[in-house]
């Protein structure tokens, strides 16, 4: 077994770690605590006048995570902006930030002369291009009986063609704006078009307003998708590699105190942030239909590893030299001994440290939970 030397730090921290057992009476010389082979002693007598408290070692599972914060986020590809390819005139948008919406529903109806044109054209091509299909299939004929030459039958091939394209890019960029086509080929032009939502989500916000004008490309809402809300946690680069892929998380939210959410590692971002040092982690929640929002700030914690052996209350630990000790007693004779363990580098979740494997002196089977701080300063002055 290693023996751990506990260096004296003074009078005055001495003075302050014999105050620190409900302060104790110092005892006598003749009745100060004896340093043997089994550790520090203490006789029924002494043990009774400085009131120490202890409780059997227990075997316990404990798992060592990374604490962490960040965000509730939801990835760009299940968020969307809701634009239109062509200028126009907000004609109604009865929507409001934070309503939920359907895939197809109508959000918006727009209007405008650039709307007009766009239809008048697409008839203005279509009529053509019955005329000249025809004629493309007339020079077609006469070329068959060589009255005409190949040189005009390529160019109304040509113009058809074109014409015919025309026709078929006019009538993609009405469908995107649901204009009823059929409706559109009998010659009747609409004044107003719809623009539908283009995913189920959350409206997060609304700039449309009445009777402004929107420019392409210009946002009139914005949707986001809450189903695939996760969390979003920062891991400083000095524990980043300890995180990895499938570990589990445990989330607490601000708004839902008491309540721990689980969540699984599904993604690490591969660069760190250059001004804070950290590292996006992702998580998916477990549960479902949690009424999340995004943006909420979370705290969390990275379980990133688990161990089975002896715990004790992180409570019956004493600091010294930067170090961190527990004592630990088994009987001896009528009173009792006490041996310092090490436990700076011990695993320690919930208020529990797991004792170093192999570090348990033999007998040694309960823990100090009352007076450790009496034991540190005897022990350091049988040093």
């Amino acid at each position: 077994m290693k023996t751990y030397q506990i260096y004296i730090l003074g009078l005055a921290l001495l003075a302050a770690l014999q105050g620190c057992t409900n302060q104790a009476e110092p005892l006598a010389e003749s009745q100060q605590a004896q340093k043997t082979a089994d550790g520090l002693t203490l006789s029924a007598q002494q043990l009774a006048k400085i009131g120490l408290q202890s409780k059997t070692i227990e075997q316990r599972t404990i798992t060592t995570s990374v604490s962490a914060n960040g965000l509730l986020d939801v990835p760009t590809q299940h968020m969307a902006s809701v634009t239109t390819f062509l200028g126009s005139y907000v004609k109604s948008a009865d929507k409001h930030i934070g309503e939920k919406v359907k895939k197809g529903e109508v959000l918006a109806v727009m209007e405008g002369p650039e709307f007009v044109d766009l239809q008048q054209q697409y008839l203005e091509h279509r009529s053509q291009l019955a005329v000249l299909k025809s004629e493309f299939e007339r020079q077609s004929n006469l070329a068959a009986d060589s009255i005409t030459s190949k040189k005009n039958l390529q160019l109304a091939q040509a113009v058809y063609e074109q014409t015919a394209s025309s026709v078929e890019a006019l009538q993609q960029k009405l469908s995107f704006l649901h204009v009823n086509m059929t409706t559109l080929d009998k010659g009747t032009i609409a004044r107003s078009f719809t623009i539908r939502a283009p995913m189920d989500g959350y409206l997060t916000e609304v700039s449309a307003k009445i009777g402004s004008y929107i420019t392409p490309g210009q946002s009139l809402m914005e949707i986001v998708d809450l189903t695939h809300i996760h969390a979003e946690l920062s891991v400083y680069e000095s524990e980043a590699m300890n995180v990895k892929e499938g570990q589990k998380m445990e989330i607490m939210l601000p708004s839902m105190p008491g309540e721990v959410l689980e969540a699984d590692i599904y993604l690490i971002d591969k660069a760190f942030d250059d001004n804070t040092r950290a590292v996006k982690v992702h998580g998916h929640f477990e549960e479902e239909n949690i009424p999340f929002i995004m943006g909420m700030y979370v705290e969390g914690e990275i379980i990133t590893g688990e161990a089975t052996g002896y715990a004790v209350p992180a409570i019956a630990a004493v600091f010294a030299d930067n170090n961190r000790y527990v004592f630990l007693e088994k009987a001896s004779g009528d009173g009792a001994a006490f041996m310092a363990i090490d436990v700076t580098e011990a695993a320690e979740m919930d208020g529990w440290i797991l004792l170093p494997e192999g570090k348990i002196p033999e007998g040694f089977d309960k823990v100090v939970t009352k007076g450790a701080g009496y034991l540190l300063a005897q022990w350091m002055m049988a040093e």
